[in-house]
């Protein structure tokens, strides 16, 4: 019995062989066999390999024949490699850009937060300036007292470097060192930077004595007082950061007096003994034991400290402090300050206001200083990425003094600030 096959759908094409019509093709179901010559099987199994499974099973064909496989030819692989190499130079183009904006981006916030750093120290001390625990300047009686850190008439002074006065131009790879007036022996080895001003601030700080007695044998009696064993040295105790070789001063709001500790040790009452040395009898106003207010007198220190740029260990210029007292010592406040320029502000009339800004020098008067003008020149420790050769440094402007520093490619920014001294003067 001879049936219509079903299991496939008709096959219907042109034998461009035989040029005849679309057949229909059977085969005996009981011998199996296939009713078709050779070439119309091989062209029956050839189409039906480029047709879809549309019936969810692979169809069959009664022989199997293997698919014909081809590779790429050179030109594609040439082409693929071409089209890698862009796409790959295109990322790392990306990610070497996010790199130098990143390192860019750094730099800059570092900058920014070191000047808002050197703004508070430097404000926050030259605003307090000339206190002397409620007392004036002009009522003050300096004992012992010396030109830089006893000095304690003077509020503020400073020291002007040669060739940097307003309107002058300074290379700081050229430029000649040397300050007006001369620096004092308590400055001149301490490694200071040519090029750059120095300011030196005084004022009283509290450290919280009361003041109990003036006796007529050159000591003061203060309230009760703390003790650190061994604190100034290994056979002198500290009392309050008190040492032999400090300045102190006694305020009662209306009278000042400074004078250096030559000695201090605990009373038998248990307050703190301070010798002086000095004979403060008599009916001087100044005289503390028959003038002077006890149950307003407080004991302060003298505090004395001086703002520089030198090199750090990693040879970078930064901004330098140096407190005198009995063990002075350098203490590095902000790494990459390459330069400092100072004015002070003159009242020469006497009505509050600043008439002009002059640099320190021997003719400027410092008792008359009642704000500070203060410009830094700041730079980065990294140096601009892709920038090869160094590029050539412009000169900046401080305070109408053209600094030039060395050619490279570091990031730099001035930063400038107007101060006034509020306790000046009280």
């Amino acid at each position: 019995m001879v049936r219509r096959n079903t299991e496939h759908p008709p096959l219907r094409y042109r034998d461009r062989y035989s040029q005849r019509q679309p057949v229909h093709y059977y085969r005996d179901v009981g011998s199996g066999t296939h009713r078709r010559n050779r070439y119309q099987l091989q062209r029956e199994l050839r189409y039906r390999s480029q047709m879809p499974d549309i019936y969810g099973t692979a169809m069959k064909t009664g022989c199997h024949m293997t698919p014909r496989q081809s590779g790429f030819t050179l030109v594609e692989m040439l082409v693929a490699l071409a089209v890698g190499v862009i796409v790959f130079a295109g990322i790392g183009q990306v990610f070497i850009s996010t790199k130098r904006t990143s390192v860019t981006q750094d730099e800059i916030t570092l900058l920014q937060e070191n000047s808002r750093y050197a703004a508070h120290l430097l404000g926050s001390e030259l605003r307090h300036a000339g206190y002397l625990g409620c007392g004036s300047p002009g009522n003050l009686s300096v004992t012992s007292a010396g030109t830089f850190t006893d000095n304690f008439t003077v509020s503020v002074s400073g020291y002007e470097a040669a060739g940097t006065a307003p309107g002058a131009e300074y290379s700081l790879d050229s430029g000649s060192a040397g300050w007006e007036p001369g620096l004092p022996n308590e400055l001149s080895d301490k490694g200071i930077l040519a090029g750059s001003d120095i300011i030196v601030v005084r004022r009283a700080k509290d450290i919280g004595l009361e003041f109990a007695e003036q006796n007529e044998n050159g000591f003061v009696i203060t309230s009760p007082t703390a003790k650190t064993a061994q604190g100034c040295s290994e056979t002198q105790d500290s009392y309050y950061g008190l040492c032999p070789g400090d300045m102190a001063i006694v305020s009662d709001c209306i009278k000042v007096r400074s004078f250096k500790i030559n000695t201090l040790h605990e009373s038998g009452g248990g307050g703190l003994q301070i010798y002086h040395n000095e004979n403060w009898g008599g009916t001087s106003d100044l005289d503390i034991k028959n003038h002077f207010n006890k149950k307003q007198s407080r004991l302060f220190t003298g505090y004395t400290v001086s703002f520089f740029i030198r090199n750090n260990t990693s040879n970078i210029p930064s901004l330098y402090r140096l407190v005198s007292n009995h063990s002075p010592a350098v203490e590095e406040l902000i790494e990459g300050v390459e330069n400092m320029q100072i004015l002070y502000g003159i009242d020469s009339d006497g009505d509050g206001a600043a008439n002009q800004y002059l640099p320190a020098g021997n003719t400027i008067d410092f008792s008359q200083v009642i704000s500070v003008r203060i410009a830094l020149l700041l730079r980065s420790n990294r140096g601009k990425p892709n920038r090869v050769p160094p590029e050539r440094t412009p000169g900046w402007d401080l305070l109408s003094t053209k600094i030039t520093p060395t050619s490279d490619n570091l990031f730099r920014r001035v930063f400038s600030t107007t101060i006034q001294l509020r306790d000046e003067g009280n």
